[in-house]
């Protein structure tokens, strides 16, 4: 929609605030903060995902995505491991 992201912020946090396990708002703003250049903020939500939804690919692939983006090699790896442990069948971690 092209909407800007700041005055999100506090809307996700507001629900978030009521509801800490909505992946969707935690998800949002994560999106919300590494747009705005927050990315350590981003990385620390992020990891809140991932301990709430510790089966979540797309969750764990996120953060490693950012830990790789971020120059955090050994934690991207880590959690590639993690992936590929969590889902051992999937080849997604591969790519």
């Amino acid at each position: 929609i092209g909407l800007p992201m700041e005055p999100l912020e506090p809307l996700l946090r507001a629900a978030l605030s009521v509801s800490p396990d909505n992946g969707r708002a935690r998800r949002g703003l994560v999106d919300v903060l590494w747009k705005a250049g927050r990315r350590d903020e981003a990385v620390a939500e992020q990891k809140i995902l991932v301990a709430r939804e510790p089966d979540d690919y797309d969750a764990r692939k996120r953060l490693a995505d950012a830990y790789r983006t971020l120059g955090r090699d050994a934690e991207a790896w880590a959690q590639m491991r993690e992936l590929a442990r969590r889902h051992p069948s999937d080849a997604r971690p591969l790519k």
